[in-house]
Parts: structure tokens; C-alpha cells; sequence
């Protein structure tokens, strides 16, 4: 069966720390949220999504993250070929 995988990165509109943390809870509770990462620099996080096709995301996106508190601006990259992917770490 073949999926669309994509990575939103974006910003967050805080000023404590109990309003990050509303946000890593409401993530949490999004099954099609594989992934998530707080990140330095431009972005402040990193979200890895796995939907069944382009409608399936449109609506994911209406109603899940579009509802995420205090999202900032938001970016998405759909991934056109998965070039590698290993779960092996690469130390001993």
C-alpha cells in the first residue's frame, strides 16, 4: 500500500513553558504523527506525518493541525522518493 510522507516544520507562538508543553501534548494525541523533534535554529520543531494519500492530508491538516496551540508559521515538504531509512545505529 503506498502513503504519503510528510515533514511540516514551523515555528511556535509561546511565551512559557507550560504553552510548549499543550503543544507536545496535543501532538502526542495525533496517530498520524510519527515523529517529533524541538529544534534549534530557524525551526522549532519537526513533525514526520504518514497519511494514505493527498485528501486523506488535506483533511488531516484542516482538522488536526490546523487546530495545534500555538502554532506559528508552518511549512510542508512531501517526500517524492525515500532514498534511505535504517533503524540500525551506527555505533557499537
Amino acid at each position: 500500500m503506498s502513503s504519503v510522507v510528510v515533514f511540516l516544520s514551523g515555528s511556535l507562538e509561546v511565551r512559557k513553558f507550560d504553552q510548549i508543553q499543550e503543544f507536545y501534548d496535543a501532538v502526542e494525541k495525533i496517530p498520524e504523527i510519527m515523529e517529533c523533534y524541538l529544534m534549534n535554529g530557524e525551526n522549532d520543531f519537526l513533525l514526520k506525518v504518514i497519511v494514505k494519500d493527498l485528501v486523506a492530508y488535506h483533511v488531516f491538516y484542516s482538522q488536526k493541525i490546523a487546530t495545534l496551540p500555538h502554532l506559528g508559521q508552518l511549512r510542508s515538504s512531501f517526500v517524492l522518493n525515500e532514498v534511505k531509512q535504517s533503524t540500525v545505529l551506527p555505533f557499537f
